[in-house]
């Protein structure tokens, strides 16, 4: 399977959205926010399979703390399963 141009119809968003035909952004640069984005079709993974992405970390949140860092956890999961495409990890904070 390739997905060449993505289908929004071909995923469920949560507190997530579809950007262009090839991007997604999983939650604004904000504090205690979280994303989920699952893909609506089975996929069959009994023989293997192979997946190619790549990602984009940007907009983090300054707290102004002296050592620049970001507070929180920031991250983000590939994950599969079937029992829920409401599934959604709690808020980091």
């Amino acid at each position: 399977m390739k997905l060449n141009k993505l289908q929004k119809s071909d995923f469920h968003f949560l507190d997530a959205s579809l950007v262009g035909n090839n991007s997604f952004i999983l939650n604004k640069s904000e504090p205690y926010k979280r994303g989920a984005i699952w893909y609506n079709n089975l996929i069959r993974v009994k023989d293997g399979f192979e997946i190619t992405f790549s990602f984009k970390v940007a907009e983090g949140v300054y707290a102004g703390r002296d050592d620049g860092s970001y507070p929180g956890a920031d991250g983000f999961a590939l994950v599969m399963q079937t029992n829920s495409n409401n599934t959604i990890g709690v808020v980091a904070g």
